[in-house]
């Protein structure tokens, strides 16, 4: 995390790469979480996770976009990982997440994951989406209803995305 502000640590808005996996924090209160293709160690996946965390314990405000459009691997290792994160950081994204929007091109992957959802609620509220452009709309629309800045860069891939999906999504 960056420096910090009437006692509160900022959110540093940076792009983090561990293995196959990156974090984007350039746009927060925006948060993506790409998984790329490949095998990830446990340990640059607890990691990604622990920026998603720190951003959550810093106190703001965020919605995040985990993309899993090139996902060709789950460990269970890692969904056991994901399990626990989201159980301990249950308070924090029930208190400072606006929600968040999973990316899932695969029509079987979203309906897996909806059914999950169905079963266990995420502690924030989760849309599961096609495509990366269709998270980025949603979570656009969930900043601005919340009253947060939209770093402008943001703004024009949500409106460019509204007009002109790219082909794919």
């Amino acid at each position: 995390m960056g420096p910090i502000h009437g006692g509160v640590p900022l959110v540093e808005r940076k792009l983090y790469v561990f293995g196959t996996i990156r974090v984007d924090t350039r746009n927060f209160p925006l948060i993506v979480m790409e998984i790329g293709k490949g095998r990830c160690p446990d340990s640059d996946y607890v990691k990604a996770l622990g920026v998603c965390e720190a951003a959550l314990r810093s106190g703001q405000k965020s919605f995040q976009i985990t993309d899993l459009s090139a996902l060709d691997e789950a460990p269970p290792s890692q969904r056991k990982l994901a399990g626990e994160w989201t159980e301990r950081t249950a308070p924090l994204q029930q208190q400072w997440s606006l929600g968040g929007a999973v990316v899932a091109p695969s029509a079987f992957l979203r309906g897996v994951l909806t059914a999950v959802h169905w079963l266990k609620k995420p502690p924030a509220p989760t849309r599961v989406c096609a495509s990366r452009d269709e998270a980025v709309v949603h979570a656009v629309s969930v900043l601005e209803t919340a009253g947060l800045p939209i770093p402008p860069e943001l703004r024009m891939q949500a409106s460019i995305s509204k007009i002109s999906p790219r082909p794919g999504s």
